[in-house]
């Protein structure tokens, strides 16, 4: 039998084989990607409910790559479990600018709720460190780049979140949707989210500031604290895998990596903060 004549002669068969095609082609390149890609995740073991979270950190600058620094509720992926998820997020191809979102529901992306804004600014945010911010509490979250307050939230779903502990989590990792983040192109890889200190300040309603300095990690050792633990899983677009040997400390940040997969860890050379290294505000004190 000449299969392609028998195709020619069904042109509904024929559509069905060139619809299903579409949808392999896909998949099949995630796949591979995924067996030739490392990419990287560090997130606190413990979680907290409410607090201010800073971190400076320089984000990374390359169509089809995300960088981002959330709040998540842990096991939020099991089956029939409840979402709740915070972020901050910089698209590779969009870069004077950075994503802030509330993920909230069951049942799968697509049924949940998001609440997604853009903030653009007027420079580029990957040209250098950057100071992120996100405010939870029980009334609202907000969200400030540099100390200036980009976008407070203070809506119904907010309510969801409240008694919710959530971990910290940073990641980085390539996107397969290029109308979100840009067309991702391996060949632009190593890249590299740059972490100079992070800070967390517990949540303290009724004292002089709603917010206590509570712990902060300026990554001054050479390996990760006993705070800490790395990802070991498949990436949001299933485009990559984490790996721990992405994520490394060097000369005081942590430094997370999309690279090949055996081309993994960190060699090069740490760019500096233009605040002259590892710095905190003045008013910053641990608090016991």
């Amino acid at each position: 039998m000449n299969i392609q004549n028998t195709i020619n002669r069904f042109p509904v068969i024929n559509k069905i084989i060139q619809i299903c095609l579409l949808m392999i082609i896909p998949v099949h390149t995630a796949f591979a990607q995924q067996q030739v890609l490392g990419s990287a995740e560090l997130f606190t073991k413990g979680s907290v409910t409410y607090g201010r979270f800073e971190v400076r950190m320089r984000m990374v600058g390359a169509d089809g790559v995300i960088s981002s620094f959330f709040l998540w509720k842990q096991d939020s992926g099991d089956n029939d479990a409840i979402w709740n998820e915070i972020d901050i997020e910089v698209l590779g191809c969009s870069r004077k600018g950075f994503q802030s979102a509330i993920h909230y529901g069951t049942g799968g992306w697509s049924n949940m709720q998001h609440l997604e804004s853009f903030h653009h600014v007027d420079r580029d945010l990957t040209s250098g460190y950057n100071t992120y911010t996100i405010e939870w509490t029980p009334d609202y979250i907000s969200w400030k780049l540099n100390d200036s307050l980009i976008r407070k939230d203070n809506s119904d779903l907010i309510k969801k979140f409240r008694d919710v502990p959530m971990q910290m989590r940073f990641n980085i990792w390539p996107s397969l949707n290029p109308s979100w983040a840009g067309q991702f192109n391996p060949e632009v890889l190593p890249r590299h989210l740059y972490i100079n200190w992070i800070k967390y300040y517990k949540y303290t309603p009724g004292k002089d500031s709603s917010f206590t300095p509570e712990w902060e990690d300026k990554f001054d050792s050479d390996t990760l604290g006993a705070r800490w633990s790395t990802g070991f899983w498949e990436s949001p677009d299933k485009a990559s895998t984490h790996i721990d040997k992405n994520v490394n400390v060097k000369n005081g940040a942590a430094i997370l990596t999309l690279s090949e997969y055996a081309k993994h860890g960190f060699n090069g050379i740490l760019p500096q903060d233009n605040q002259g290294g590892t710095t905190f505000p003045k008013e910053f004190r641990r608090g016991r």
